[in-house]
């Protein structure tokens, strides 16, 4: 998985200090990292339906993975900017803007929890599963919908031809909440006070007003780009 230089460091301080065991929700089972958590487990080579890409900890990833603009977000399905931010930027994706974005789910509550950890298992099936997840639920949230956010899952498991996989990745909870103590370890290195969070390049944004201002700060990442090529 490719970093910005900013999380990447983070993210190693933290493996170097054992900080990622610890447990980002009481309601998160007491359960070591996995052996092989950060290369690729062999529940996710022997199941049909396996996304190639993720190995653990299992960042979903959208757009195009070798644009100049890489956006880090963390979010969680209980902050209603958040909301606002993921229809931007999937309104940007389907626009065609060349942006590589990392998905960072954080639970804030046992519901949000669960949805975190349902878009990382679906992302380790197939990114479609994923995103469809992920704008669905968001989408219920923006509108004041009741969603089942368990039958939603797996209706589009189903939907998709991966029920059983589905069923055998759940088995294996422990590797999936694994990914986001990760998550929620890094954004606590960052000190960020307020959701929605972005890391463009290597410029940190906290909170979200507009879908002009996360234009805005892919413009600036896209200059400093050029100007870097130019050698200025």
């Amino acid at each position: 998985m490719i970093f910005p230089s900013k999380t990447a460091l983070v993210l190693m301080g933290l493996l170097s200090a054992g900080q990622v065991t610890a447990q980002p929700s009481s309601q998160t089972p007491d359960a070591p990292l996995p052996d092989d958590f950060f290369g690729t487990s062999e529940s996710m080579k022997d199941l049909t339906g396996r996304n190639d890409d993720p190995g653990f900890p299992i960042f979903p990833r959208a757009g195009n993975p070798d644009a100049d603009v890489t956006i880090e977000y963390f979010y969680s399905h209980d902050c209603a900017p958040c909301v606002d931010a993921s229809r931007a930027l999937f309104t940007l994706l389907r626009r065609g803007e060349d942006i590589d974005v990392t998905f960072h789910p954080v639970g804030l509550t046992e519901e949000s929890y669960f949805h975190a950890v349902v878009e990382t298992v679906l992302y380790g099936i197939d990114p479609k599963m994923f995103e469809l997840f992920h704008f669905g639920s968001m989408a219920a949230v923006d509108t004041e919908q009741e969603l089942d956010s368990r039958v939603f899952m797996r209706d589009i498991a189903d939907r998709e031809g991966h029920i059983e996989v589905l069923e055998a990745r759940l088995d294996r909870y422990e590797e999936w909440t694994s990914s986001l103590v990760v998550n929620s370890e890094i954004l606590k290195s960052l000190e960020a006070r307020d959701l929605p969070v972005f890391i463009v390049n290597d410029a940190l944004y906290q909170g979200f007003a507009g879908a002009e201002d996360l234009v805005s700060a892919i413009r600036s990442a896209k200059g400093e780009e050029i100007l870097k090529s130019r050698g200025q």
